[in-house]
């Protein structure tokens, strides 16, 4: 079961941090968006229930993501790096990260996050889904 999400990105267009966490059936979370100092929540409680958010979580299968994506042959030097870790009630731990590449339902995944926290990032690059 659900206890806790984690995501980190840093861009060019600055950085976003932001925790979602499981107290009984309610889905807390915090957000700390550098460019929207106005967006930063430190404990708000999402109408979004913990097992309505887990069922979407197993939906996308992030437990199944690669530790690692990466573009391969190209250098970007002002892209976004990003990190998820999941974890759950039995203590299992999933970390992903990447460099410019992302999981094929990326964008599904800040859809979700959005669905919680509201605004999430003003990332060109997490929202295109050709990588």
């Amino acid at each position: 079961m659900f206890k806790s999400l984690s995501y980190e990105t840093f861009s060019f267009f600055g950085t976003t941090c932001m925790k979602l966490w499981a107290i009984e059936n309610e889905l807390h979370y915090s957000k700390d968006v550098m460019t929207r100092p106005d967006e930063t929540v430190e404990d708000a409680v999402s109408s979004l229930t913990v097992e309505a958010f887990e069922k979407e979580l197993e939906g996308l299968r992030i437990t199944e993501w690669k530790k690692s994506y990466e573009l391969k042959d190209l250098m970007v030097l002002d892209g976004e790096s990003w990190t998820v870790v999941y974890e759950d009630t039995e203590h299992k731990k999933m970390k992903s990260s990447g460099a410019n590449a992302y999981p094929a339902n990326w964008r599904k995944f800040l859809n979700l996050l959005e669905d919680v926290v509201g605004f999430v990032s003003e990332d060109a690059f997490g929202y295109d889904d050709r990588w």
